[in-house]
């Protein structure tokens, strides 16, 4: 069985670089441009692991998490952060949004792929 992938970025370059290094691997991939989007897309198609940016217009990656990990039937999913800001106070923010991983940008294939596996076996 496919696992799922919801990748959010507001720019489509990073979206798209994503999905290739995913889809090869077997992962289903659904993209969302913007937080606001992701929460209806995992809402539809409650993904098994989420690849969420972090600093993104009107709804951040934080408040788009937090806003599932308030929503039942969704608060499971793991969400995974992916984002230029390497700083601690930026790592904290995330885990107390709910993440369960940071990566950051400029990301290398090798890593992600790595990351989300594990992700995906743990849950």
């Amino acid at each position: 069985m496919s696992q799922t992938i919801l990748v959010v970025d507001d720019i489509a370059a990073n979206r798209s670089l994503l999905a290739a290094t995913l889809e090869p691997k077997g992962y289903e991939v659904l993209l969302a441009p913007n937080g606001a989007a992701a929460v209806k897309v995992a809402t539809r198609a409650c993904p098994n692991l989420i690849l969420m940016d972090v600093n993104m217009p009107e709804m951040d990656g934080y408040e788009a998490c937090r806003q599932l990990k308030g929503t039942p039937g969704l608060s499971e999913i793991s969400v995974i952060f992916i984002t230029a800001n390497d700083d601690p106070e930026s790592l904290v923010k995330g885990f107390q949004a709910g993440g369960v991983d940071y990566i950051t940008k400029p990301f290398k294939d090798q890593e992600v792929l790595m990351r989300v596996a594990t992700h995906v076996k743990i849950n």
